[in-house]
């Protein structure tokens, strides 16, 4: 495209230079040669017949999303706050785009503060559970629990995609958990083990059986541990939930029981984390 260009521009077809150049910047914007075109640019726009076009918002999504894929955070904020400085409000994407770059470089209030300025002008937008959730997130990451919880149970209130409802599911239960909110915990992991769907179920079911052999409950975590074991045999959790429900059994003077399991693990992942702790 800038070989194109430049020998475009060598014609005197300075137009077809000039688009050429401006496609790069579209589509190429952290290219070596994007560089190149842009002081040829500079350049071309002091030619009298040339028609200079601002990029339209279709075009700068296109480039906003290829700096963002270069981890171009510092561009992608300078480049959609100067939009939103002659527009009232944009397209409901680039405050997604907006609240990625924002998170990559740490600033999770503004991230936050651009997601709340999309559910302001598309209160009813098919993203709206997204935007509740990250939020969510990005408050509790902060410290903020009892706003974070705030978010998560509206985008379960207000959602539709199970995923994201599961996994809200499982963070407002993490939340109880980590402030020993034991009972509350308790109901959002049952909820959620009862769900067919996803990954979540599996680590809610595994995390009753942790926050139970935690709080020193050992038959209930082994009852986890083993449901999960049975439930999801070859899920994420599979070796772990073994392993956990030999050290319950253990607690419990189960001490043949939780030998058994031990051997099991350990002849099943020799190699693992988990294999190796339970052939000690």
């Amino acid at each position: 495209i800038y070989h194109q260009g430049y020998l475009y521009q060598k014609s005197k077809l300075f137009n077809n230079a000039y688009n050429h150049y401006r496609t790069l910047q579209i589509y190429f914007p952290k290219n070596q040669l994007t560089q190149k075109a842009k002081e040829e640019m500079k350049k071309l726009a002091k030619v009298e017949q040339i028609k200079i076009e601002p990029l339209l918002l279709d075009e700068h999504e296109r480039r906003i999303k290829e700096l963002l894929y270069d981890v171009e955070y510092h561009q992608v904020v300078s480049e959609v706050s100067e939009i939103l400085k002659t527009q009232n409000f944009l397209p409901a994407n680039f405050y997604f785009y907006l609240a990625k770059a924002q998170k990559g470089l740490r600033k999770r209030n503004l991230s936050n503060a651009a997601l709340r300025k999309f559910l302001k002008h598309y209160p009813d937008h098919r993203r709206t559970q997204e935007a509740l959730f990250t939020i969510g997130r990005n408050l509790w990451n902060t410290g903020y629990y009892r706003d974070g919880l705030k978010y998560f149970e509206k985008s379960v209130d207000e959602g539709t995609d199970h995923t994201l409802i599961n996994q809200a599911l499982f963070f407002i239960g993490k939340m109880h958990e980590e402030k020993k909110r034991y009972p509350q915990a308790n109901k959002y992991y049952t909820k959620l083990v009862k769900k067919l769907d996803g990954d979540y179920p599996e680590r809610a079911l595994w995390q009753l059986g942790w926050m139970n052999y935690t709080t020193e409950n050992f038959q209930k975590a082994y009852d986890y541990f083993t449901e999960s074991t049975v439930k999801y045999p070859s899920g994420l959790f599979a070796e772990s939930s073994m392993f956990w429900s030999a050290k319950s059994a253990e607690k419990l003077k189960h001490k043949e029981l939780a030998q058994k399991i031990f051997q099991t693990v350990n002849t099943a992942y020799p190699y693992t984390y988990y294999g190796i702790r339970a052939g000690e």
